[in-house]
């Protein structure tokens, strides 16, 4: 519910219209004027939008490249999960191991496993496919991925291949995509504190934008 019907303060404004609308409440709602939400050229600094009308009815690219992500986030949490598993029994090995050596009194070496999952592969795979799907997507998915590498090192072989994976795959993609093109990396993404609050206060625009959504 939260991020389907998510949306800032915008809809406080309706009760403006209906006021100055001699139809009342149906009348302004059978002739809405303009949107709740992304309206910049109306009033300066709304710029949330929901994310039925602005990204999943729109953007027809964006209906494919939420499951896919969706894809690559439960591989990886299966990953996680499967690695977890491994461990505890590689443990309980390890244990009936030295047991078994003090017994018998001759030493046992035990070399460390390196512990790949298939699902990160796979998960790789799924993730190269998304630039030409939808790019805001795997650019998503690639800074999560890299977030998640960083605050777990000790997995480090499991993400090298993640991303070595979905490198090979988007690659080609990318560089197609963009060759010959008016697109450029600069337009397509940059740097820009605040995102699109223009000259309005950092923490009010935040604050009417994502509205009881950032509190939650």
């Amino acid at each position: 519910m939260l991020v389907i019907l998510n949306g800032g303060f915008g809809w406080a404004m309706f009760f403006s219209d209906v006021n100055q609308s001699d139809g009342g409440v149906f009348g302004v709602l059978r002739h809405l004027s303009h949107s709740y939400t992304i309206l910049p050229e109306v009033v300066l600094g709304w710029r949330w939008g929901n994310a039925v009308t602005s990204l999943l009815i729109p953007q027809r690219g964006f209906l494919l490249g939420i499951p896919l992500a969706a894809i690559v986030f439960t591989q990886w949490w299966a990953a996680a999960r499967d690695t977890e598993t491994g461990e505890r029994v590689s443990r309980r090995r390890k244990r009936k191991a030295l047991k078994a050596s003090w017994r018998t009194e001759s030493p046992v070496t035990l070399s460390p496993r390196l512990l790949v999952s298939p699902r990160m592969l796979a998960a790789g795979a799924v993730a190269g496919l998304l630039p030409l799907i939808h790019a805001h997507s795997f650019i998503a998915v690639m800074m999560v991925g890299a977030f998640l590498a960083l605050i777990n090192l000790r997995r480090w072989r499991e993400w090298f291949l993640f991303f070595l994976v979905a490198s090979i795959i988007a690659i080609p993609q990318l560089l197609w995509s963009t060759h010959g093109t008016a697109v450029s990396t600069r337009a397509f993404i940059a740097w820009q504190f605040g995102w699109d609050r223009s000259d309005e206060n950092f923490f009010w625009f935040w604050l009417k934008n994502t509205g009881l959504f950032i509190r939650c």
